[in-house]
């Protein structure tokens, strides 16, 4: 594609043209011959050349100076300025040199004209005209050299011969390029006209073409009273395949589908891939029993192509069923949907026979569904699977429900009075305290958009009706499992703040040290427009910063003088000890960043890692400052507390060294506007669990 779309930029471009190698080597051809001539006319009219010398220093000064305009300048457009600046003047002394306006040589000032008009592109309308001047110029010029020593009027000769050679290449290398150029750009408008109207993966008709063409052969099918036939497919297992064997093996399934479905219908019928697994079939003066036998035919092909290979397929014909193209998707689309449920209901087994291998072991799922009977089957599939069962059937009491319960999966329907399933699942992850219960949602939609819009409202898996109550089983295990384990997580995280401040508690400098470093690194990151979730990681991980000290000895870490170099590299190793602790945490990729970095340097002087300027990540780059302002202004056994005004001169003067120079004076302003609590006392309560700052 980017060479396409060089291709067409290049053939469309407006202004310089850039300069290849052959066409080089033709215009400086063209100069040498200037040259000579320049050289012949000074031999043959000595009043001008009183010095022998003059003649090779005219020409060497010529040549330094196109030389040089090639060495100074950068810009394509000044050397083709420069170029053509150099050969007026040259051309303008040959005239005159040779007898002024009634000099031969004037002619010669087709060079710079020749220069202008193919740098700037004017040569297609010029072209006729340049070439007949320049073979006339040049052959004017061979022709009339009859005067002076046989030197000057060889190089008079020689000089028009390689003028007229110039000009000729000149004007074939264009031609051969505006050619090349020419087939180029047909190139790629057909490649482009072909990307408008394919599906890049499968090589079928898109969905645009597919809409346009349905459209058409519709509207045809009215005016002649012909039947047309519309057929939707999709893979029922393209999720397994994905989620087994990657998404490579998923493609290759839609391949392969691509390939059955288009072997199945006429060369004149329309195959297109809507998007995902999802294909379309419109079938042009087809009957409903004709377009039946069509399904027929690409299951049992898609059979004996791979075993793994399940299309199913949904049937609509006009007039029939509709008379106008969605309400003809529409129908298909249900039929599709019934399709596949009587499908999976041929493949459901018993109760027991599926609940048989899963062990709930008392976990809790609250199922909010408002269909009482879907409820009622699902808490007894769940119920003989080992799990405990809630229901509600209310959207807006699944929250407060959750809240009380605290389960450890919620089965949500999509569709509920009081409160969508979308956007009541968007309110549970949004709840600091509720984001990290599992939420399934379940719906009878099988649009892209709806899954979609599960997931952007945070939704953890997403199941389609009707489900396949295995599946429904795997998955709910599979959230309980990740639920138990967050909650060990959780209680390893309380160890470690736990840890934290019995850290800063071996010194009474510094007990607060990371409840106010991390009140202050909100601060910032809010000044600067960091996200929710970003000033979340930013309070924790200064909670947590600090955290590697506990590996530092008591001697070293409370030591009241000067350290010595062995101590220092033993204080200069807490960010890695610390990291190498916390790595276990489910949290650890937002936090490990600060725990590591924070003791960089924007000049890449500090440590562990010597990082420079954005290596360091942001989050490190703001607790940094944080922690500098408050160890400034807090008494140290060797130092009183500075105040703000005099923290804050001290922090600027770190600026473009030890900090970021964008972050300062947000950090200055955001700290002088804070009223929370008054300076100079312990920002935090010590049974406070986060800051007011970020509730």
């Amino acid at each position: 594609m980017s060479n396409i779309t060089q291709t067409a930029s290049r053939v469309h471009q407006n202004g310089v043209t850039s300069q290849k190698p052959l066409d080089l080597f033709w215009l400086l051809l063209g100069r040498f011959g200037l040259a000579l001539l320049a050289a012949a006319s000074l031999l043959r009219y000595p009043q001008y050349n009183p010095l022998p010398s003059l003649t090779a220093a005219a020409i060497a000064l010529y040549i330094l100076l196109l030389l040089g305009v090639h060495v100074l300048l950068r810009n394509q457009r000044w050397i083709a300025v420069g170029e053509m600046l150099i050969d007026t003047a040259a051309v303008a002394l040959l005239v005159a040199i040779t007898g002024g306006i009634r000099s031969y040589y004037i002619l010669l000032f087709i060079i710079p004209i020749l220069r202008f008009t193919t740098t700037f592109k004017l040569h297609n309308s010029f072209l006729p005209v340049i070439l007949a001047v320049s073979l006339g110029a040049s052959l004017t010029l061979v022709l009339t050299q009859t005067e002076g020593p046989n030197i000057a009027r060889l190089g008079s000769i020689i000089g028009g011969i390689l003028l007229v050679a110039a000009f000729c290449g000149v004007v074939a290398y264009e031609c051969r390029s505006r050619h090349k150029a020419l087939a180029e750009l047909q190139k790629a408008n057909e490649w482009l006209r072909q990307a408008a109207e394919h599906d890049y993966l499968t090589k079928l008709y898109n969905r645009r073409y597919f809409s346009q063409r349905l459209r058409t052969e519709l509207e045809n099918a009215k005016l002649r009273g012909t039947p047309l036939a519309v057929i939707l497919t999709d893979l029922d297992n393209l999720k397994e395949i994905n989620d087994s064997d990657g998404h490579e093996a998923g493609d290759s399934a839609i391949v392969k589908a691509a390939a059955v479905l288009s072997s199945s219908v006429r060369s004149t019928d329309i195959v297109a891939r809507l998007g995902g697994d999802e294909f379309g079939i419109l079938l042009p003066n087809t009957p409903r029993e004709a377009a039946r036998n069509i399904v027929n035919r690409i299951s049992e092909i898609a059979g004996q192509t791979s075993p793994n290979l399940s299309i199913s397929a949904g049937l609509a014909v006009y007039p029939e069923d509709a008379d106008d193209p969605d309400s003809l998707l529409r129908s298909a689309d249900q039929d599709l949907y019934r399709n596949k449920a009587l499908k999976k209901s041929r493949s459901i087994l018993s109760v027991a026979e599926v609940t048989q291998n899963h062990n709930g072991n008392g976990a809790l799922i609250l199922i909010a569904e408002d269909d009482p009977i879907a409820s009622e089957s699902l808490q007894e599939l769940l119920q003989m699977a080992g799990y405990r069962t809630a229901a509600v059937s209310d959207g807006s009491q699944v929250v407060e429900m959750v809240r009380r319960l605290r389960p450890d999966t919620v089965l949500l329907d999509v569709v509920m009075p009081g409160a969508d399933g979308t956007t009541v699942c968007r309110q549970i992850k949004n709840d600091p305290e509720l984001r990290l219960t599992p939420v399934v949602t379940i719906t009878g939609q099988s649009s892209r958009e709806d899954k979609l819009a599960a997931i952007a409202a945070g939704a953890d898996d997403f199941i389609r009706k009707p489900y396949d109550r295995v599946e429904l089983l795997t998955r709910v295990k599979a959230l309980v499992n990740n639920s138990k384990l967050n909650e060990r997580l959780e209680d390893l995280e309380a160890v470690l703040f736990s840890l934290a401040t019995a850290v800063e508690a071996r010194d009474p400098y510094t007990r607060g040290h990371s409840r106010r470093v991390g009140h202050y690194a909100v601060l910032l990151g809010r000044a600067i427009g960091m996200k929710p979730e970003e000033l979340q990681a930013l309070h924790w991980g200064s909670m947590l910063h600090d955290i590697g000290k506990i590996g530092i000895p008591d001697a070293v870490l409370l030591k009241p003088g000067r350290l010595s170099e062995e101590e220092m590299l033993q204080i200069r190793s807490h960010p890695d000890i610390g990291a190498n602790i916390c790595r276990p945490l489910k949290s650890a990729k937002v936090l490990l960043p600060i725990i590591k970095h924070h003791h960089e340097r924007w000049d890449g002087k500090g440590y562990p890692s010597g990082l420079a300027g954005e290596e360091i990540p942001l989050s490190a780059r703001v607790v940094a400052v944080a922690d500098a302002f408050d160890a400034i202004t807090t008494d140290r056994p060797y130092r009183a507390g500075c105040p703000a005004p005099v923290a804050f001169d001290i922090l600027r003067e770190g600026i473009g060294t030890q900090f970021d120079p964008n972050l300062i004076e947000p950090f200055i302003e955001a700290v002088q506007a804070d009223t929370s609590l008054p300076r100079q006392q312990q920002i935090y309560e010590p049974e406070r669990e986060e800051p007011a700052l970020l509730r």
